[in-house]
C-alpha cells in the first residue's frame, strides 16, 4: 500500500442539524467528497470576526448624552418656571407680549442712538468747519484786498484753500446770514454725548433682556413640544 501524503488524521463532533447544513453546502459546490471539502474549508476558509467595541462606546456615549440631556432639559424647566413666577408671567399670551413689548423698547433705543450719533456727527463737522473758517479768516481777507492776488496765493495757497472748503460746507448752515454759534454747538455736543452715554447702557441692558426673554420663551416652546410628543404618539399607535 502507497504510503499517505497526509498522515495525520483530525476528528470532531457535529450535531444533526450541522451535518444537513455541510452537505448542503457540499451540494453548492458540487462535491461528494466529504474529507475534501472539510479540509479545503479548514485550510482556506476565513472566519469574520466583527468589532462592535466602537459601537457599544457610541452606544454607553448615547446613553449618556440621553440622561444628560434630561437632566439638562429639567434644569432649564425649573429656570424657566423660577423666572416666569418671579415675573409673575402665567400665560403664554402674557409672555409673547412682554416680549414684545421688551423688543419694541430696544428697537427704539436703538433709532435713538443712531439719531443721537448722527446729530453728533454734524455738529462735529460744523464745529470743525467753523474752526476752521476762522483760524483762516485774516488771511483770506487778506487774499481778496491783495493787488497781486497770484503771488499772494502761492504764499499761502493752503490757508485760501480750507477757507473757502468750510465756508462753502457752511453756507447751509447759516441762520439769517450768521455762523451757528460755535460755544452754544459745543454746549449741545457735551449734553447729547452724555446722553449717549446713558443710552448706551440702557440699550446694552435691554439687548440682554431680549436675549433672557427669547430664550425664555424658547424653553417654553420646547416644554410644550415635549408635553404634546406622548399624545401623538398614542394617536399614531392607533
Amino acid at each position: 500500500m502507497a504510503e499517505r501524503k497526509r498522515a495525520i488524521q483530525l476528528k470532531f463532533y457535529v450535531t444533526e442539524q450541522e451535518r444537513t447544513l455541510i452537505e448542503e453546502k457540499m451540494k453548492l459546490l458540487h462535491t461528494d467528497n466529504l474529507g475534501a471539502y472539510l479540509r479545503k474549508m479548514a485550510i482556506d476558509g476565513y472566519i469574520i470576526q466583527l468589532d462592535y467595541s466602537a459601537v457599544k462606546e457610541q452606544t454607553a456615549e448615547s446613553k449618556g448624552y440621553e440622561q444628560w440631556a434630561k437632566i439638562h432639559n429639567l434644569k432649564q424647566a425649573a429656570k424657566t418656571l423660577n423666572f416666569l413666577t418671579e415675573h409673575d408671567i402665567s400665560e403664554y399670551e402674557q409672555l409673547q407680549a412682554v416680549l414684545d413689548e421688551v423688543h419694541r423698547e430696544s428697537e427704539q433705543a436703538a433709532a435713538m442712538l443712531k439719531n443721537l450719533e448722527s446729530r453728533l456727527s454734524d455738529i462735529s463737522l460744523l464745529m470743525k468747519n467753523i474752526s476752521a473758517y476762522q483760524q483762516t479768516k485774516a488771511v483770506y481777507m487778506q487774499y481778496k484786498k491783495a493787488k497781486d492776488k497770484e503771488k499772494f496765493l502761492r504764499g499761502n495757497e493752503s490757508s485760501i484753500i480750507i477757507h473757502e472748503a468750510a465756508a462753502k460746507t457752511l453756507q447751509a448752515a447759516k441762520n439769517g446770514g450768521k455762523l451757528p454759534d460755535f460755544k452754544k454747538l459745543h454746549a449741545e455736543y457735551k449734553e447729547l454725548t452724555e446722553k449717549k452715554d446713558k443710552l448706551y447702557q440702557e440699550y446694552g441692558k435691554l439687548k440682554k433682556k431680549v436675549k433672557q426673554y427669547d430664550m425664555i420663551k424658547q424653553n417654553v416652546d420646547s416644554i410644550l413640544r415635549q408635553a404634546k410628543q406622548p399624545e401623538r404618539d398614542r394617536q399614531t399607535e392607533r
